[in-house]
């Protein structure tokens, strides 16, 4: 079916793209396609993809918030939940460069 077409359409972009994948499901859902496994596989597909973007999520919040016990526990969830690690380097690299700031303005006035 055209649902099912959609379906497997949105299970192998890559990178998988949360969104797309949920109106795929929604397609196949509405198209009675309930019970079709890979219909299932989808779903626990799009858990597990927005579990990785809520972990993404976390770890920027932290890194902006500057609150590395955050930090460290944000980033080892996304690891553990299979998020790459090029993804994380961008807030983490950030915060360290902000960190490099503040060190040279604190040695700059004597402090530090």
């Amino acid at each position: 079916s055209k649902a099912l077409a959609s379906l497997r359409a949105a299970m192998s972009q890559e990178p998988l793209e949360a969104e797309l994948l949920a109106l795929a499901i929604a397609q196949a859902e509405n198209s009675g396609l309930v019970n079709e496994p890979e219909l299932l596989h989808a779903r626990n597909l799009l858990v597990t993809e927005r579990a990785k973007a809520d972990a993404v999520r976390a770890v920027r919040e932290a890194a902006n918030q500057r609150d590395m016990r955050a930090l460290r526990a944000a980033i080892a969830r996304a690891i553990h939940l299979g998020v790459s690690p090029s993804k994380l380097l961008s807030p983490v690299t950030q915060l360290m460069e902000e960190l490099a700031r503040a060190a040279q303005l604190a040695g700059d006035h004597g402090r530090g």
